[in-house]
């Protein structure tokens, strides 16, 4: 029970149910209820879809996952090498407009942002992208 989980992953789309999983039990370990668990598997799952899609833009490459416990909240934090991008400053257009989006994507930053209580961005020393997700819990 408890310490920190990773998981190495290839970024290919067929690896996202592995990934779910990673992040179901991880949590699970953590002593995360339901609720919380369900939205992390959501935010991830959007955020590696992000990554894989436009980061890499379907090129080779790997993801680091890892999910710890504070206090009171989840953290995850996915590290790639992709191409930059800061996800925590993007700014939506009001999407009730533009009903043609849902086809081409769009949403999955707003509602990363919808799920999780804080995201933030860095760009590591050695490169790359750091994106951290943390989910309070009580």
């Amino acid at each position: 029970m408890g310490g920190k989980h990773t998981l190495v992953i290839k970024a290919e789309l067929s690896k996202l149910e592995e990934i779910r999983r990673f992040i179901e039990s991880s949590a699970k370990s953590l002593r995360a209820d339901g609720r919380a668990i369900s939205d992390l598997r959501l935010a991830v799952d959007e955020a590696v879809t992000n990554i894989i899609a436009y980061g890499y833009q379907n090129r080779q490459g790997t993801i680091e996952i890892s999910i710890d416990r504070d206090a009171d909240a989840l953290i995850v934090c996915l590290r790639d090498t992709a191409a930059h991008f800061d996800p925590s400053s993007y700014v939506a257009s009001d999407q009730r407009a533009l009903p043609e989006r849902e086809a081409a994507g769009g949403f999955g930053i707003p509602l990363i942002k919808q799920v999780v209580d804080e995201v933030s961005y860095r760009v590591p020393d050695a490169g790359g992208n750091e994106l951290t997700l943390i989910k309070h819990t009580e």
